[in-house]
This record gives C-alpha cells, structure tokens and sequence, in this order.
C-alpha cells in the first residue's frame, strides 16, 4: 500500500475522530480517540517516529492521571458538571491546562515539536493528514479547555484539588515532556 493511500485514510480518520471528540461527553472517550489517531499516525511520521510516541505517551499518562483522579473524586469520567475548574481547584487546572495544551500541538512539548517538523519535510498528502491531525489534536485542547477549565462553577458540587501526590507525577510529565521537546527543537538549529 502506497504512502499516498495511507495518508488519505488516514485523512478521512482524522475528520470522523475530530468529529467523533467535538460531540465526546467524557475524557475517557477523549483520551481513547486521541491516543487510537496519534498511534496511528505513527505510519506517517518519518522522523523522529520513536521521539513523537514518547511525546503521546507523556500526554496521554498524565491525561490519563488526571482522568482516573476525577473518576474517582466525582464518580464519573464526564466532564458535564464540572466546568469552572480554574476557579474552583487551581492546581487541577494548571496541570490540565499545561497537559490540554501540550495534547493540542503547541510547542515546545516534544509531540508538537516532532509533528510539525514532519509536516514540513512530508510529502503532499502525509502534509494534509499531518496538517488535519494538527486540527484533531487542537479539537482535542479545545473540548477540554472548553468544558472543564472555564465557565460558571457548579453550585451543588463539592469542588477538590489534587493532593501532593498527583501534582508530584504530573510535574515530572509535564516537565519531562517539555523539556526533551526543547532539546528537540535546540537540536535542530
């Protein structure tokens, strides 16, 4: 199979995923069409491919970290509800913010870093798949942002923060994954 046929499917992958995350209720369902798309795009990156899946991984653990600890905080893995998290539980935010952020493609972080890289050198249709991938991860941000970090607190919910614990975890991913995604893009000047 052609690079080109991949790069299309993959295309057509991207526009339902985006779709499919812009109507998701829960950050389960988030984290699971985010980590199927970018694993898959594993066959477009050509360089760096190892670096880009340790970029993902870094995201989604501490996504993942996060998502476990409001499972079992609130009983449930929807986002419904919980809007004005800034507000009301600040380390939670920063950290979801600082991970939504480095799962939307901004750089420095090392998978934003390694994929638009990839768009530069790729070939037409990898670009456009890259590009559209570029758009998924970015609607993936914005649901989060969105529906968890701002709006109006919710008056019948008992709103808590992170323990040390957590906040120790997800500072060593954040960090990490910041850090080698510097180095990253300091290797390539």
């Amino acid at each position: 199979m052609s690079v080109d046929k991949i790069s299309l499917g993959f295309l057509i992958l991207s526009i339902v995923f985006s779709y499919l995350s812009f109507k998701a209720k829960d950050l389960l369902e988030l984290i699971i069409y985010y980590t199927i798309l970018n694993v898959l795009s594993f066959l477009l990156i050509g360089i760096d491919r190892m670096l880009y899946i340790v970029g993902v991984s870094l995201s989604v653990l501490g996504l993942l970290a996060i998502t476990l600890w409001i499972s079992k905080t609130y009983k449930s893995y929807s986002f419904l509800g919980l809007e004005g998290l800034v507000f009301k539980s600040p380390k939670l935010a920063f950290f979801l913010r600082l991970l939504s952020i480095s799962l939307g493609g901004s750089p420095p972080f090392l998978n934003s870093s390694v994929l638009y890289l990839n768009i530069f050198y790729a070939s037409t249709y990898v670009m456009m798949a890259l590009i559209t991938l570029s758009i998924f991860n970015f609607v993936v941000f914005v649901k989060i942002t969105q529906n968890l970090l701002f709006g109006k607190p919710n008056p019948h919910l008992t709103y808590k923060d992170i323990d040390n614990k957590l906040t120790s975890l997800l500072s060593v991913v954040v960090f990490v994954n910041l850090v080698y995604g510097v180095v990253f893009l300091f290797n390539l000047i």
